[in-house]
């Protein structure tokens, strides 16, 4: 009976595993995770293990992926500024009403999908010519 619950967990958590790291979808667009002049400060950053980034059209909005993993010893919040640049036009997910707070326990791997919202004046579909979501800040609890 253990071993079965053992194998079972430890199935979901390859498969969780493999999820995370899964090729990004068709029309996505690699990208790569920064760190921001706030956060280069902070000591809990060099915590933080930052990977699996692209950029996406889903409908009329931009996803942006990031698979993220804290190895600090605490609970840590994350503000992260979803940012990317559309062909031929400007920056968007910058704003300061752009930022996404994300908590992540002691030893927490996640993969998030950030919804970057639907960028102002810019058709569907417009290519994305760069992805470069990063940390803004980062705290302790």
């Amino acid at each position: 009976m253990k071993a079965g619950a053992i194998l079972t967990v430890l199935a979901i958590s390859l498969g969780l595993a493999v999820g995370a790291l899964a090729r990004p979808p068709r029309g996505a667009v690699r990208g790569q995770f920064t760190i921001g002049i706030l956060a280069q400060g902070d000591s809990l950053t060099k915590y933080m293990r930052w990977s699996n980034v692209w950029c996406v059209w889903q409908g009329d909005h931009v996803i942006v992926h990031v698979s993220a993993k804290n190895t600090s010893a605490e609970h840590v919040t994350a503000s992260i500024k979803p940012r990317y640049y559309i062909a031929r036009g400007g920056v968007h997910g910058d704003g300061v009403l752009s930022i996404e707070d994300k908590g992540f326990d002691a030893g927490e791997f996640r993969s998030l999908w950030l919804d970057a919202g639907k960028p102002k004046g810019v058709p569907a579909k417009t290519p994305i010519s760069r992805c470069a979501p990063y940390l803004f800040s980062i705290k302790s609890g």
